[in-house]
């Protein structure tokens, strides 16, 4: 074997042992079209948390009116 291309592959080895999981997640994440979809998820999860909290608060302002609920 090459001297050169066993002490490459020594190198990469040991890059690879004292890689962090966090750093190997976030290439993954950086490399694949995986971001714009959890970015498209957390804009439905904020929205459904604005409707969520506006129901809540038309509930506590008019506790019996269930058509006020509704209609917000």
């Amino acid at each position: 074997m090459d001297p050169e291309a066993f002490l490459d592959l020594a190198n990469q080895v040991i890059k690879l042992k004292m890689f962090p999981y966090f750093d190997i997640a976030h290439s993954l994440l950086c490399a694949l079209a995986v971001r714009e979809d959890l970015g498209a998820a957390m804009k439905e999860i904020y929205r459904a948390k604005k409707v969520y909290d506006g129901v809540s608060h038309a509930g506590k302002l008019y506790p019996n009116a269930w058509v006020i609920m509704i209609i917000v």
